[in-house]
């Protein structure tokens, strides 16, 4: 697997270098040769038409320059010169991290696109993302939320909403160690990612969680610890809500659909539909974050750690591409995996009464 060939190589060329088994005249010249694969390597990027950049990078070039732009500024993927080979341009460095996110493709096979090798692409791609990891996700201020509330309402209906909550699966390698904290009922492999976006699919809070974790995540979250410790006033400014689906638990900060025990009134059936109307926003959010970074339909890795900071960085740049006015293209929309039915415990994270009186509240104002 990628990693372990990566590691075997590093391992080998190290080894390699401090026996003396490479002349220092085979390492110019080799620097030499990687120095013009490298020019060679680049001309196809350059060579794509609009349309042509857009379908590969997910982005357009303007979008991509204004990205640059804004690693550049950071400065964390800008390495000087330290002898061996030449370093590689930062734009290079962009594309090949882009690459490896939008495409299913092998490191070794990124690799001879770019002129760069297995090792390059992998640590390469880990700098990329650690770059953006906290990048482009933000809570929203108060003075924006009556515009984010405003937006949901002309879906349904839905006074005060100002994020739809909701979680999918990313299929991953299974680890060595612990596997059974990723594995689900239907055996598969994969992390948990919950979601939190506005009626414009952006995100404003993620979290990551294992299989064994998937009835805690939201418990464990930035969102329930913050609300718990100060209240709800600090995130939701005392008037407004999140709506998730009845896999969650009703609070005064999450509003969920009427238990459907066949007994359901009329106006608690229309408020069902309403309030599943305005919630759908984040499953097509999902859709769009892994149709447009396709890498999220199987991560073939087993660091589990990196695994996570490859979504985070997607998550990013899902909200940077939208915040930019990147077009859709149909190949964007991806078929979501959602979690199981048991995705929370009632037991663990119990319905309060203050969400009861909210949601009744709400539904007469319907």
């Amino acid at each position: 697997d990628d990693e372990e060939e990566i590691l075997l190589y590093e391992l080998f060329r190290r080894n390699k270098i401090r026996s003396n088994l490479i002349e220092p005249l085979t390492l110019q010249y080799q620097t030499s040769e990687l120095s013009k694969s490298q020019v060679d390597n680049e001309m196809w990027v350059n060579q794509f038409c609009a349309e042509e950049f857009l379908s590969h990078f997910r982005m357009n070039t303007d979008c991509f320059n204004l990205l640059v732009q804004f690693i550049a500024e950071d400065g964390r993927l800008i390495h000087g010169y330290r002898g061996g080979f030449e370093p590689i341009r930062l734009e290079k460095k962009i594309q090949i991290a882009i690459w490896f996110l939008a495409h299913e493709e092998s490191m070794l096979k990124i690799g001879d696109r770019f002129g760069v090798t297995k090792s390059t692409v992998y640590s390469n791609l880990i700098e990329f993302c650690k770059v953006m990891h906290s990048q482009f996700i933000r809570w929203p201020e108060r003075e924006s939320c009556e515009e984010i509330s405003n937006k949901f309402k002309e879906i349904s209906g839905m006074p005060g909403v100002i994020g739809a909550i909701d979680c999918t699966h990313i299929p991953v390698k299974v680890p060595k160690v612990r596997q059974e904290n990723y594995t689900g009922r239907s055996l598969h492999h994969s992390v948990v990612l919950q979601g939190v976006c506005t009626a414009g699919k952006l995100f404003t809070n993620v979290s990551i969680g294992q299989h064994e974790e998937r009835q805690k995540i939201l418990i464990n979250s930035w969102l329930n610890k913050a609300t718990t410790v100060e209240g709800t006033t600090k995130l939701f400014y005392q008037k407004y809500y999140l709506v998730g689906d009845s896999n969650y638990t009703c609070k005064d900060w999450l509003i969920v659909p009427f238990k459907d025990n066949g007994t359901l009134s009329l106006e608690q059936k229309k408020f069902n539909y309403n309030l599943n109307q305005t919630h759908m926003v984040v499953k097509s959010a999902f859709r769009l974050l892994k149709g447009r970074w396709k890498r999220l339909q199987y991560l073939n890795l087993g660091n589990i750690l990196n695994a996570s900071k490859i979504i985070m960085a997607c998550c990013a740049l899902h909200n940077f591409c939208l915040n930019n006015q990147v077009p859709e293209l149909e190949e964007d929309l991806a078929v979501d995996s959602p979690c199981e039915h048991d995705f929370l415990s009632e037991s663990e994270l119990s319905d309060d009464v203050q969400g009861f009186t909210k949601r009744q509240s709400i539904m007469a104002s319907l």
